[in-house]
């Protein structure tokens, strides 16, 4: 007979959160919103299960009973939550102007990397410093715990506009691209402008400190919007350009308004390859992730008719999303072309699960879901889409084929920005919706403008292999296999290690104890009773550091 136990983790807070456990159903949501913009521009977790999320607001917001005023005409933002969507902090980035948070990468337990754009002056903590020109970019490292600066460092010009282009960690090593306008400074270098935009990709140690930085130059608006790096510091970069493209080794020539770049570049700044794919009008790589395999990911936008390696396209009248797999050289291995019935699609964030899946989100026309979850009768079905385009989420293979798609409603426009995903299942993703949103049984109205959102969906996806513990407030399910068994039978645990294991008998006496920090998810017993045991009822403790599972063991000899 199976015996099965499940814990489950009760919690409570006076930020609402409520959870849903299906396959692909968004389990729990999270808003805010004041009368005019407020965006939840990017989240990410921790190896804990704990989320940070960051973005921007105006005027006026409530988070957690409490009420944030905007001392410009946008603020910086930054929440911590637990992986149910309590909320454990929030900080203000202050400043008189502009002042947004963009991306964010969890580089250490003591040390969150953020990275946005701010006007005339920006005060965190009891830190303030001073833009250049009218916009300059700037990252810095928080403590996760808190939300204490750590360090923050610039880049701009005198009378320029400068922006963050993309931000990735890899290996502890903090890797930073910046798009300028004039002569920019970034720590004790400049460099000059060729175009009305260049950019730079730099690398930084972690006390904040510039090691090194590429800029790549053009003849016209260059941009870079997504990078990442491999564990070994190759670096990997893409966006968009027009006119010119270069670097001291290679050239691109644009062929439409804008054309779609990709590159790749080595630790010491030397170009392995730089390319492009583009038509008559604007085509954009909007965003980009590194696998496992050292495998490539591109998400794409294009306008008109599109030359990509071997793969010529033509898109829907409004334009097309496309996902790229290439190899670590830059040559395509699948191409996956966007959803049907659909125009203006956007992508804008991407990110490989541990198994290799690829997980993307942005803004469709297309409609996913015919009946939500919630719907108890045929009034309760939503079946139009918005004609201005919702959040979607979706899943590809690692053959690039579709494995799910699941989308949110609105009356007018939402978007996902910001995407993340866990070894347990989870997916979460940020970003916005005005007037009101309908995410599977949650119907919320906003408040006016723009409301920030963010929300977890369960996904099916498990990854025993994760040395990591057990995320705190989840679901927990383990049991034995098989029983009654002998001392073959094995601990099968749904999610990940260490923990430890105690066998005793019906009156507490421990028979054996130990610590396991295998990454298997089936743990024998054999390994820890070095004894003849009698037959009879045992037993079996697992002790995880959010809490314990108590098992019977039948055992037979």
């Amino acid at each position: 007979m199976l015996l099965r136990l499940i814990l489950f983790y009760v919690f409570a807070s006076c930020f609402p959160a409520i959870q849903v456990y299906a396959q692909n159903n968004i389990n729990w949501i999270n808003h805010a919103g004041g009368n005019f913009t407020d965006r939840a521009q990017h989240i990410v977790n921790d190896q804990s299960g704990s989320l940070f999320v960051c973005g921007q607001f105006s005027d006026s917001i409530s988070i957690k009973n409490e009420w944030y005023v905007s001392s410009g005409l946008l603020d910086g933002l930054m929440m911590k939550a637990d992986t149910s969507g309590i909320i454990q902090w929030v900080t203000q980035w202050k400043g008189p102007k502009d002042e947004q948070l963009i991306r964010m990468q969890w580089l250490s337990a003591t040390q969150l990397i953020v990275s946005g754009t701010f006007s005339d002056s920006l005060q965190y903590d009891n830190t303030i410093i001073y833009s250049l020109g009218f916009d300059d970019a700037f990252i810095a490292s928080v403590n996760p715990a808190n939300g204490n600066l750590n360090w923050i460092t610039t880049a701009g010009t005198l009378y320029g506009y400068e922006f963050i282009g993309g931000l990735c960690v890899a290996n502890h090593r903090i890797f930073w691209s910046v798009n300028y306008s004039g002569a920019v400074l970034i720590g004790n270098d400049m460099f000059g402008c060729v175009g009305a935009y260049d950019f730079l990709l730099s690398e930084l140690d972690t006390l904040g400190n510039i090691l090194q930085s590429k800029p790549y130059h053009g003849s016209g608006v260059d941009l870079v919007s997504a990078i990442a790096a491999n564990p070994e510091g190759t670096l990997f970069a893409c966006g968009k350009f027009n006119g010119q493209l270069s670097d001291s080794q290679d050239t691109l020539n644009s062929n439409g308004m804008f054309d779609i770049f990709y590159l790749s570049q080595e630790d010491d700044g030397s170009l392995n390859w730089l390319r492009s794919a583009g038509g008559y009008a604007t085509e954009v790589a909007n965003a980009l992730a590194v696998g496992q395999e050292q495998d490539v990911y591109l998400g794409c936008w294009m306008q008109d008719t599109l030359m990509f390696q071997d793969s010529l396209m033509i898109p829907d009248p409004s334009g097309e999303l496309f996902v790229v797999k290439l190899d670590y050289e830059g040559n395509k291995e699948w191409l996956f072309r966007g959803f049907p019935d659909s125009g203006s699609d956007q992508i804008t964030d991407i990110t490989i699960t541990c198994k290799g899946a690829v997980l993307f989100t942005g803004l469709t026309t297309y409609f996913a879901d015919v009946t939500p979850e919630s719907a108890t009768d045929d009034s309760d079905e939503r079946t139009e889409r918005c004609a201005f385009g919702d959040t979607y989420i979706a899943k590809l293979a690692t053959d690039g084929t579709l494995l799910w798609l699941k989308n949110t409603l609105g009356t007018n426009s939402n978007l996902g920005l910001g995407l993340s995903a866990d070894p347990y299942g989870h997916i979460y993703v940020s970003g916005y919706f005005t007037d009101s949103l309908y995410a599977g049984i949650f119907d919320i109205p906003g408040n006016g403008g723009n409301d920030m959102m963010f929300f977890m969906l369960e996904d099916d996806e498990w990854c025993y292999s994760s040395p990591v513990s057990v995320a705190e407030s989840h679901t927990e399910e383990a049991y034995l296999y098989p029983n009654p068994s002998n001392t073959n039978a094995s601990i099968v645990l749904k999610h990940g290690v260490p923990c430890t294991i105690t066998v005793s008998d019906l009156f507490g006496r421990i028979i054996c104890s130990q610590t396991t920090t295998s990454i298997t998810n089936r743990i024998p017993i054999g390994d820890c009773i070095k004894e003849t045991i009698n037959e009879g009822l045992y037993l079996v403790t697992i002790q995880h550091p959010y809490g314990s599972a108590t098992l019977r063991w039948s055992y037979l000899k």
